[in-house]
């Protein structure tokens, strides 16, 4: 038998014996109808999946202790993808006394694109806005906002590895914005805040759970950050911390809410920036291990705490022991506090007032935070903008001071000129970095410069020119770009007809004699002659030469001010190629002429072919 048929039969069989994937199945929801979304959920848990539930825009409302839940009876292989049109159209809400808003207990699931929140009626039994209870975890919530309890309970609250990605968290109360009780959390790119006075915690990984913080922005919590209990680990990075503007409040916190029982609990943080109020009871790190057994740690690096009236606190009773280290970091030289048994340890300290670009704490080219931290090898990474660090050597801080250079741009206005015409050069530039401005510096190509963001020049050989433009931000960065020019130089009159039929008619040598007179009565008309009088007693007149024969457009310009404005009325005649003459006395027609001033004389020369010339001008005064 040939071989080819041989494998085909083989790869017959082996598709055969390959059982197909379930498909993916969608469940949509009507619109404001809280039944038909339970009821996509509840489809959804009989189906094996994975699948999708649908919410289109709209509010779901739930009164009373039920919650809309995805609970499959064998959640192990079951997971589901949750999906609203966004946080500003999709609301799932919950007011009663017991019960969560939404829980999902399925692996591997998805949450995305809508709002959870839930009105808390009983201050003694915790709500929840979303519980994710699938114990084989990989779930994701991404692009979701959390509103917590008013009245105490928790945004979110997670019993499996979960990774909350690109949302906005919301402590409405004395509650917990983030709770991990069990496996590992992720969250990354969000925004955990407190609304009006809430003195609720921001993340929190508790009873032997660990919270890994990248890139989150913390606004008005009480505590931002804690561990507590059974050996809690959380570790946070790249992120900023603002406490309540009138209240105290802590950034970083490890401990067991004065529980009696022994407990570990450990906080390991890297480019924090933390800024408090001056006159606020604010502290970086506090930690008070108050019972024989308990041992907390908080370890800080890198990281910048300002206006904060105690910046490193370890407070032992009771026999309990713990330790706070900030190594390369920015701090107030004074109110640390310590006891027995429970250390504060400072080293390499960054020295210097920081100094910021803008109001959201980037770092300016001089502050003494950048190039500031530990200078051993950092693998890269983030920072809180999701912008690429180390840039050089670490900075101190939420923030990396990127050095980006200036984005610029250069043009010439006209780009086709005659010798000697200047050329109005102009730039436009930006700089990335917030909070810099940059400068300009012209090159032109014969030699001459320039600086400023708009100049003028004028070249005097014809030619292809150019002009450029190097911009440079304060710390020394810059970059360039070219505006090109091309100088022509008028043609001589040449036999007639050896024009190019595609090439545009020229003016050169355009004038006004004399360029100072008083208004005459006659009107404008094209001479045929020499002149033969005197040049004292010569008519005024406007004179040009033409590279081909064409008609001759010419308006006028008033100067009022530092401006030129136009004037209504034009004059056209059809002069031949070579040298003409137009007598012009300040009259435009029988019924308009020009007022005494400055002027000037535009001419735009249009041959048979329809080509257009480029207009060519002639300055003069007439007088009272």
């Amino acid at each position: 038998m040939p071989r080819f048929i041989v494998g085909a039969l083989v790869a017959s069989v082996c598709l055969l014996g390959t059982p197909a994937a379930a498909p993916a199945d969608d469940f949509p929801v009507i619109p404001n109808d809280p039944v038909s979304l339970q009821a996509a959920l509840d489809e959804a848990e009989a189906h094996p999946g994975p699948d999708r539930v649908i919410i289109p825009a709209g509010t779901y409302a739930l009164t009373g202790p039920s919650s809309f839940a995805y609970q499959p009876a064998s959640p192990s292989g079951n997971g589901v993808e949750i999906l609203g049109e966004g946080r500003s159209s999709t609301l799932l809400t919950k007011a009663g006394p017991t019960g969560a808003t939404l829980i999902v207990n399925g692996p591997d699931s998805v949450v995305r694109g809508l709002t959870v929140e839930n009105d808390n009626t009983d201050v003694n039994d915790p709500k929840v806005a979303l519980d994710l209870l699938s114990l084989a975890g990989g779930s994701t919530v991404e692009d979701v906002e959390l509103r917590g309890p008013t009245l105490g309970g928790f945004a979110f609250r997670g019993h499996a590895n979960v990774a909350i990605q690109r949302s906005r968290v919301v402590v409405r109360g004395p509650g917990t914005g983030v709770r991990q009780n069990v496996g590992a959390l992720t969250i990354s790119d969000t925004t955990v805040e407190a609304l009006g006075t809430s003195s609720g915690v921001g993340v929190n990984a508790s009873s032997g759970a660990s919270a890994d913080v990248a890139r989150v922005r913390s606004f008005g919590l009480s505590t931002a950050f804690s561990a507590t209990f059974g050996g809690a680990l959380l570790t946070v990075r790249d992120s900023l911390v603002v406490p309540p503007t009138a209240s105290g409040g802590t950034a970083l916190n490890a401990g067991d809410n004065n529980n009696s029982s022994p407990h570990a609990a450990t906080v390991e943080a890297d480019r924090l920036t933390v800024v408090g109020t001056t006159g606020r009871d604010h502290r970086g790190v506090s930690i008070n291990p108050n019972s024989a057994g308990d041992n907390f740690q908080v370890h800080v690096r890198d990281s910048l705490f300002i206006h904060v009236a105690t910046a490193l606190e370890c407070f032992a009773t009771a026999g309990g022991a713990g330790a706070v280290t900030a190594d390369w970091s920015s701090l107030p030289s004074t109110g640390d506090v310590s006891s027995v048994g429970c250390p504060v340890t400072r080293s390499n300290p960054v020295l210097g007032t920081p100094i910021f670009a803008d109001a959201d704490y980037h770092p300016r080219f001089d502050s003494p935070l950048v190039d500031a931290g530990n200078p051993d090898p950092l693998a890269a990474t983030f920072d809180l903008d999701g912008l690429s660090r180390p840039v050089g050597r670490r900075d101190v801080g939420a923030y990396e001071y990127q050095r980006r250079p200036p984005v610029v741009t250069a043009s010439a206005v006209p780009d086709e000129v005659a010798p000697g015409q200047a050329v109005s050069f102009q730039g436009a530039g930006s700089d990335p970095d917030p909070g810099e401005t940059v400068t300009y510096a012209w090159a032109f190509d014969d030699g001459t410069g320039a600086s400023g963001q708009t100049v003028s020049h004028a070249f005097g050989s014809p030619g292809s020119h150019s002009a450029t433009l190097t911009a440079t931000d304060p710390a020394g960065v810059s970059a360039t770009a070219i505006a090109n020019v091309t100088v022509t130089a008028p043609p001589g009159p040449g036999p007639p007809g050896t024009v190019p039929p595609d090439q545009p008619p020229q003016l050169s040598r355009v004038g006004v004699v004399p360029r100072r007179f008083s208004l005459r009565p006659f009107l404008p008309r094209l001479l045929r002659r020499s002149p033969t009088v005197p040049a004292s007693r010569r008519r005024p007149e406007i004179r040009f030469t033409l590279s081909e024969a064409a008609t001759v457009t010419i308006t006028f310009e008033r100067r009022i001010g530092r401006r030129f404005r136009r004037v209504r009325g034009r004059v056209r005649v059809r002069a031949p190629q070579g040298s003409s003459r137009l007598r012009f006395g300040g009259r435009i027609s029988r019924n308009r002429s020009l007022r005494p001033g400055r002027h000037r004389a535009v001419l735009r020369a249009a041959d048979t072919a329809g080509n257009r010339g480029l207009p060519a001008r002639a300055a003069f005064t007439l007088l009272r």
